[in-house]
Formats: C-alpha cells, structure tokens, sequence
C-alpha cells in the first residue's frame, strides 16, 4: 500500500475546534490525490479515503489528529528529520478500510477475469 496517509495540511482548519466540512474536504482531496498516485493499488480511493476520514473522526480526538498532523507536515517541509509513526489504531483502521475499499473492486475484476476465461475457447 503506497499511500502513508500524510494525513492533512489541516493545522489552520476545524476552526470550531473540531472536525467539520472544511477538514474532511481537505482530507479527502489530499487523500484521493495520494490514493490515485497508485491506482493499480487503490481499486477505489473514494471508498478508502472515505472510511479512514470515518474512522478518524469517531476513534481519534481533533486535538491528537492535529498532532499527528503537525508532526507530517513538519516531516514534509524538513523541520523535522525523523519520519512520524501513526499511532497503532489509526494505522490499524487505515488497513483495515484499505482491505474494506479493496473487496468491491476485486470481486468486480474477478467477476470480469473469470467471465473473459470462461468466453474464451
């Protein structure tokens, strides 16, 4: 899987204190644009980006999400030399809605592989 997941350049956003409509727009788009880096990976970035942005919001605090968001953006502007970890859970429910977004998509090249095998003389 290609996408780290630089989670956002979402510092100044969430304005309310909180996730909101601006935040989950930029997620997606940084998320997506990741995503479709590496389509032969990514059999749907929508779905994928879509569910991780759920699981974020329900299992992790806006105040630790801005962290961890901080901590990849000073990693990609070279403040920091260390690469960040994600922390387990977070990197845990982006697997997991990786392998989720995977199964539509691969049961549907499936279905067109065995389909083209089977029309084949």
């Amino acid at each position: 899987m290609a996408v780290t997941l630089a989670l956002l350049p979402l510092a100044g956003c969430g304005d309310d204190g909180g996730y909101d409509d601006e935040v989950e727009a930029q997620f997606m788009s940084q998320c997506r644009a990741e995503a479709e880096q590496d389509p032969e990976a990514f059999v749907d970035p929508e779905a994928f980006c879509g569910c991780t942005y759920e699981r974020i919001r329900e299992d992790v605090a806006f105040e630790d999400f801005t962290e961890i968001d901080q901590a990849f953006s000073d990693f990609s502007a070279g403040v920091e030399t260390t690469a960040p970890t994600l922390p387990s859970d977070l990197n845990a429910a982006r697997i997991n809605c990786f392998v989720d977004s995977q199964g539509a998509g691969a049961s549907t090249s499936t279905s067109a592989a065995e389909t083209t095998t089977s029309a084949a003389p």
